[in-house]
């Protein structure tokens, strides 16, 4: 039988193991969704006629399908990192009871394919849609006008709050 206290030991790394796995998760996929959702409006302006054939349902579905296969390939590689290598590291220290993630090159990779790429890609869309709006507001009435700019606002919303919501999450991770 295991002393008390070299369970608690082992239930602390394990959770300490667990953590920062899962919150490396968290932000790139929500990185990944908001993409997604910049994407399905992208070709709903972009292409308003033929959104509804080249956005089914079954493609959507694949398309998500995906992004979670793309994230639980990330969470693989990282736990094959922490157990194998020193590339990411995670150490419990059993004094202060804290866990302490050390990424090192990994950090970089990891920022730069699900924030820095996104983001781009995001502002990018959005360039896109703002510039078809402005060409359609010539032929519109000042109420669809009145639409329109709820439009501009909402796409600066979502991307302001993208980067600023995860841009000091990311910085943390290379430091």
């Amino acid at each position: 039988k295991f002393p008390l206290i070299l369970k608690r030991y082992t239930i602390l790394k394990a959770i300490c193991y667990g953590t920062p796995l899962f919150i490396t998760w968290i932000p790139p996929q929500c990185s990944l969704a908001i993409l997604l959702i910049t994407f399905d409006r992208f070709v709903a302006i972009r292409f308003p006629f033929r959104y509804q054939s080249h956005l089914t349902g079954k493609r959507v579905f694949c398309i998500v399908m995906v992004t979670w296969l793309i994230m639980a390939l990330k969470c693989i590689v990282e736990v094959v990192l922490v157990l194998n290598t020193t590339v990411l590291s995670i150490e419990y220290d059993p004094r202060r009871k804290r866990c302490f993630l050390y990424p090192t090159i990994y950090a970089f990779v990891s920022q730069t394919a699900f924030f820095v790429v996104p983001f781009v890609i995001i502002v990018g869309f959005y360039a896109t849609i703002l510039h078809e709006i402005f060409k359609q507001i010539r032929h519109k009435s000042k109420r669809r006008l009145l639409r329109t700019m709820k439009v501009i606002i909402t796409t600066t919303l979502i991307t302001v709050g993208f980067f600023v919501t995860w841009f000091p999450y990311y910085i943390t991770l290379t430091e």
